[in-house]
């Protein structure tokens, strides 16, 4: 029993260290700005055009409705 409890006791430490190792030595991904400038400034900046274009229509729709309403109270 006890000889069974050492070996896997033995087999989870080597896989705990090939896992450590791997971790270790593998380098993290860098980003290059460019890729970064590409995935969230320019739909960012899109975005905010898109807003700026609706937000002017929707402006220019209230001016056109409040000159009706005030055309209807004359009249």
């Amino acid at each position: 029993m006890r000889q069974r409890r050492h070996a896997i006791e033995k087999k989870n430490f080597k896989w705990v260290k090939a896992l450590w190792e791997v971790e270790k030595v593998s380098k993290p991904e860098i980003v290059s700005s460019e890729t970064q400038y590409f995935t969230w400034t320019v739909p960012a900046i899109k975005e905010a055009g898109f807003v700026r274009r609706m937000n002017a229509q929707l402006r220019a729709n209230n001016r056109r409705l409040k000159r009706q309403i005030e055309d209807l109270e004359i009249h």
